[in-house]
Order: C-alpha cells, then structure tokens, then sequence
C-alpha cells in the first residue's frame, strides 16, 4: 500500500496558531501523531527555515514522535541526487527520469 505523503512548508507558522488557538493546534499535532506512527496511514513532512522551529516542536510532540533532517540548500541536481538516494535506501525502485524530477522540483508559487 502506497502512503500518501503530506508536505507543510513554511510549518513555522504554525507556532504562531499555537498562541491563538492552542486546542485546535494540539488536536492537528495529535493527528499527526495517529496517522503516522499510530495507524501508519501518511506521512507528514513539516518544512521551515526557522531555526526555532525545532524547540517549539520539541515542546508540542514528544521527540520519539519526530525525526530532524536538516537538509540545506540544493542544486537541481543535488536535490535529485539525494531524492534518489532515499528512495534506494528504503528499497523503493523507481526511475526518476528528467520529465519527472522536473515535475517533482517544479515550485509553483
């Protein structure tokens, strides 16, 4: 069974949703929770530049719940490179061809 993967870019603001309407955010992280390590049913990516990022998660989710992966600044090409790397580390064999790195690479705005 494939898993549907959930990305939040810019998941810094959501510190910010935590000041106002912290039930709600509490009832969102708990989900997470469930449907990634509980139910394995998704994964969930929460993307920022925001350094702080990782304290104010630290607080909101238990640390057995999460995995940092710092990534930086890629190139196209790096960005590929390691794209392919993970997916041969978890066995996945795909061919990643031009057309369709483009179209995962791609950022609309």
């Amino acid at each position: 069974m494939r898993r549907p993967v959930i990305v939040i870019d810019e998941a810094n603001v959501m510190m910010g949703w935590n000041k106002n309407y912290p039930e709600d955010m509490g009832t969102l992280l708990r989900f997470f929770v469930s449907i990634t390590k509980e139910k394995k049913r998704s994964h969930v990516f929460l993307v920022t530049s925001e350094f702080g990022y990782q304290t104010w998660l630290s607080a909101a989710i238990a640390s057995e719940f999460w995995k940092l992966k710092i990534i930086g600044d890629f190139t196209k090409s790096e960005a590929k490179s390691f794209f392919e790397f993970e997916l041969e580390r978890r066995r996945k064999v795909v061919t990643v061809t031009d057309e369709i790195w483009s179209q995962i690479y791609e950022v609309r705005v």
